[in-house]
């Protein structure tokens, strides 16, 4: 992530440069525009998808690319298991739905990605759609 992050802002950082030194100050906002749109959209799309997870009692302690946060099982209030279309035994996809705040997207990119499902199953099986 940081690695794309960092190319990504030489070129347009260059870019822009280039267009400042050509007289071209009109496309080089263009071109800070596109950059600051594109950091937004990627931003967003990572604030809520984890990339460590452990699971307790207590709650979930879940690690982003930019930080921690613990939601208290108090707090949620569904969890979504959502299915691939072609294998309706596979779980794809885990949405859970935090009250106050947006849903926590749980993608099967995790290790241990069926050890987690179980666990989520036997913890809270009323919180469970499937």
């Amino acid at each position: 992530m940081f690695g794309s992050l960092t190319g990504v802002t030489l070129i347009f950082g260059t870019l822009a440069v280039l267009a400042t030194r050509g007289g071209s100050f009109g496309f080089a906002l263009v071109l800070l525009g596109m950059y600051a749109v594109w950091l937004i959209i990627g931003l967003r799309a990572q604030q809520r998808t984890a990339i460590r997870l452990t699971v307790s009692l207590a709650g979930l302690d879940v690690a982003w690319i930019f930080g921690r946060h613990f939601t208290p099982w108090r707090r949620a209030r569904r969890i979504r298991i959502l299915h691939s279309r072609w294998d309706p035994r596979r779980a794809r996809r885990i949405d859970i739905v935090v009250e106050g705040d947006r849903p926590l997207h749980l993608f099967d990119r995790l290790s241990e990605w069926g050890k987690l499902v179980d666990q989520l199953r036997r913890i809270h099986p009323e919180l469970i759609e499937d």
